[in-house]
């Protein structure tokens, strides 16, 4: 059997600016800005599972196992008959 888990986050922000402002003597007035902002997040999650094994049936154990219960059967039956000297064998019930 095999299992593993893999987990990963990630994050990324980036933020960049430029600003320029002016005024004159004159009255005269300048501005520039340039921003850039960039954000990235991730997750990931991974998950194996993985199982070897075998799973058998043999259909010849029980016919072993019933062929043995036949033979008990048959031995305990003779075992408790009763024989008399010239009389029929009698069963025990």
């Amino acid at each position: 059997m095999y299992e593993a888990d893999h987990n990963s986050a990630e994050a990324t922000s980036f933020d960049q600016g430029h600003s320029v402002e002016f005024t004159g003597a004159d009255g005269s007035h300048y501005a520039e800005q340039d921003f850039t902002s960039y954000d990235h997040s991730a997750a990931e999650s991974d998950h194996v599972f993985a199982a070897e094994g075998s799973e058998s049936y043999d259909a010849s154990e029980y016919h072993e196992l019933d062929a043995l219960q036949a033979r008990l059967d048959s031995a305990f039956a003779s075992a408790t008959e009763l024989h008399t000297d010239g009389g029929p064998a009698i069963a025990a019930s």
